[in-house]
């Protein structure tokens, strides 16, 4: 499952955050943007799970979503409604 990220804030020194939005992953993504002495540009980005820095840099850490699925009480109405039977009680 992907990360559905919500829309990037942006901090006075350039850097920027986004958070995955779905349900029990929540996994934020801080974009950091330095000028080291000599001039030159950094870029990188860390990824933390509440206050716990999980990694810097490399690839995007996996989206730990909870999966919502539609369980059995769905079923049983679709089942009752087949034979003729009535979903109010």
């Amino acid at each position: 499952m992907n990360h559905k990220w919500s829309e990037k804030t942006r901090a006075p020194n350039g850097d920027s955050r986004k958070v995955c939005t779905r349900e029990g992953c929540e996994i934020v993504c801080v974009s950091r943007h330095r000028i080291e002495p000599n001039g030159r540009q950094d870029h990188y980005k860390e990824w933390f799970r509440g206050s716990a820095r999980i990694q810097i840099g490399g690839n995007t850490p996996a989206c730990e979503a909870v999966e919502v699925r539609v369980g059995t009480a769905g079923a049983a109405v679709q089942f009752t409604l087949a034979r003729g039977g009535s979903d109010v009680g």
